[in-house]
């Protein structure tokens, strides 16, 4: 480090110190125009994120800083800090654990004061990942992947795919946190063993099993958490298990898109229209027809691409029927189902969904983050999920939507980035997973980090370094 890099460092440190933030910010802007973004540069950005509490940003900046320098006391020390602040008292333990392997004489010191502000750090106490089982049936862990790319960052994820129910209790008792993917059989039977009165629990809902009869037999008192993926379900659980709040904690975690999967390219209007998934009743696919029926009487080259596969014969037959008794035998391809389906978009101008029902609608929200129009069916409860502006209740509604000149492929990317990123998921989920207790009980409170803190100690966080 050469003098002057020591004196930008140093008087970034003042200001932190001083509560200059405002300041230190504006002088980092131009350590990364002159030095680059080195482990310093972020190691004092994540500093100022946590004075500011914006945990996400300052959590960010010390992964990229714990790239650069793996084994350097003070980012280890500062990830235990902020997720002391975030009251994930487990995970903090473990950076706290980390840094004390690479601590000095003066920084060990640090380290032995940090069971005094930590509630329930007892003897016995795992420094390590809490260990979280994710329970689910075999063919139903579609939507666990990418969460459990996010998750095991901060966890020792295992997926346990149960074919018998026998399987359920010795892998709750090997667990730490038990979730359990939708509410079926599973967490019925797993609600009412003796060893959930002992494991933090959380049970997943997704849509289907409202209108089923699963969630009136789940014994509630003994989940910690009922996570939903969209705040509507409630309203129907309270007609079907009433008082259904006041058993449970309820949670609303909606769903993530890894935006970055799927390359945003700005589109204009033009004839390639989009149909993705699963072909059955509840997807509506006589009102599909219908739409497209209609926009090739306005003009020929319309065209309806379908990635997808049936799921009931009746259905089927009913549909390729249609198609001829229409005349649309070369305004429809079939491409069943796509693995890519980004890059099976990249020639589509919009996605039409005319679904009767839906909790989310991730093809809605992928083809959104490549900049394409959606054409949503005002189903029940669409307009908590998506913009008014791209509902429609009639055929000639969503004609006039498909053929409007109105097209803007930036907001629609821009909807899903601040709405529904994959991001944004996976740190709410960790919210949820944070509060549950190591074991449970009712008489432990979490100890909330004093703002201020972080710049009482700074000197000894980052101490002064020599020029040369």
């Amino acid at each position: 480090m050469d003098q002057r890099q020591f004196d930008a460092k140093e008087t970034i440190k003042s200001c932190i110190q001083n509560g200059q933030l405002s300041e230190a910010e504006a002088l980092l802007a131009t350590w990364r125009k002159t030095y680059g973004q080195d482990e310093r540069y972020y190691l004092l950005g994540a500093i100022v994120a946590l004075e500011r509490k914006q945990y996400p940003e300052a959590e960010e900046r010390l992964f990229a800083a714990l790239a650069q320098a793996p084994e350097r006391f003070e980012v280890l020390y500062l990830l235990g800090n902020l997720y002391e602040q975030m009251a994930d008292f487990p995970y903090a333990l473990e950076w706290y654990r980390k840094a004390r392997l690479v601590a000095n004489a003066n920084q060990l010191a640090q380290i032995d004061a940090v069971p005094q502000r930590i509630p329930g750090v007892e003897p016995g106490l795992s420094m390590g990942k809490r260990k979280l089982t994710l329970f689910v049936r075999a063919g139903f862990d579609q939507f666990l992947d990418d969460l459990i790319g996010g998750l095991n960052r901060h966890y020792d994820v295992t997926k346990a795919v149960i074919s018998r129910i026998e399987e359920v209790a010795p892998l709750m008792e090997q667990a730490d946190i038990c979730w359990f993917e939708w509410c079926d059989e599973l967490v019925v039977h797993a609600s009412r063993l003796e060893v959930a009165r002992r494991k933090p629990i959380v049970c997943r809902l997704h849509r289907y099993e409202v209108f089923t009869p699963m969630p009136a037999q789940v014994q509630w008192e003994n989940i910690d958490t009922l996570m939903l993926v969209t705040d509507h379900l409630i309203t129907i659980l309270r007609s079907t298990v009433p008082g259904i709040e006041d058993r449970v904690q309820v949670a609303v975690v909606c769903n993530g898109v890894a935006i970055d999967r799927y390359r945003f390219t700005p589109r204009s209007p033009g004839f390639n229209l989009a149909s993705v998934g699963y072909i059955h009743s509840r997807k509506n696919p006589t009102l599909l027809l219908q739409i497209l029926a209609k926009l090739v009487r306005f003009d020929a080259r319309y065209k309806l691409y379908v990635a997808g596969q049936f799921q009931e014969p009746m259905v089927q037959i009913y549909w390729n029927h249609m198609i001829k008794e229409m005349g649309l035998a070369n305004n429809v391809q079939f491409d069943g189902w796509q693995k890519d389906i980004g890059g099976w978009l990249s020639d589509k101008q919009f996605l039409l969904s005319t679904s009767m029902h839906e909790s989310f609608g991730y093809s809605i929200a992928e083809a959104m983050a490549c900049g394409i129009k959606p054409v949503v069916h005002n189903f029940p409860f669409s307009g908590g999920i998506w913009p008014e502006q791209v509902l429609f209740n009639t055929v000639d509604e969503a004609v006039g939507m498909v053929t409007s000149h109105i097209y803007s492929s930036k907001a629609y990317r821009d909807f899903i980035e601040q709405h529904y990123s994959l991001f944004q998921q996976i740190t709410e989920t960790r919210k949820v997973l944070s509060a549950l207790p190591m074991e449970k009980r009712s008489d432990r409170k979490a100890a909330l980090f004093q703002k201020g803190a972080l710049r009482e100690t700074l000197a000894q966080l980052i101490p002064t370094e020599t020029t040369g």
